[in-house]
């Protein structure tokens, strides 16, 4: 059981690794979309592919492992947490276990954080293009202009930039 357990925990320690590099790409993306570089957030987006991908296998690996720990406790393999795992270990192993849980947590609530800011980012950034999409059509403006003795102007709506009738 101890090789098992070892071999989890290897898996985790290299799935904690891709995650924290996640982490760092998410950060990236902030500056860049804030600085609205498109090109370059298209380019770190397929970073991030990459890396869930690498991310997928591991998890995979690591349900393999977890599979044969649960057929040698005969217990359900969805019942293994990463709790388990540390009652289940010792010594060196047992605190390895209970700093990846820990760095996990870490991780998870930065990445949260993260991905928070950045739909936000990204719906301020929307929401302002849409405002100029509308002041350049012209949609959501009113219909009357007012003179300065406040009746409504003949002339009605000055020309948009674009022409909205087809």
């Amino acid at each position: 059981m101890e090789k098992l357990l070892k071999d989890i925990l290897a898996s985790m320690e290299k799935e904690r690794d891709l995650y924290t590099e996640l982490v760092e790409l998410s950060t990236r993306k902030t500056d860049i979309i804030i600085k609205k570089k498109v090109d370059v957030l298209d380019k770190l987006v397929d970073l991030e592919q990459e890396l869930i991908t690498h991310i997928v296998d591991l998890e995979s690996e690591r349900q393999g492992l977890v599979e044969r720990l649960s057929i040698e406790k005969n217990v359900d393999p969805e019942s293994i947490t990463l709790s388990s795992l540390i009652k289940w270990s010792d010594g060196d192993i047992r605190i390895r276990f209970e700093s990846l849980k820990e760095e996990f947590d870490r991780i998870i609530d930065r990445q949260r954080h993260l991905n928070e800011v950045n739909s936000k980012l990204i719906k301020t950034n929307l929401e302002y293009i849409d405002f100029a999409l509308n002041l350049m059509t012209g949609d959501g403006a009113s219909g009357s202009i007012y003179e300065k003795k406040g009746k409504v102007s003949k002339g009605g709506q000055s020309r948009n930039l674009f022409d909205t009738k087809a």
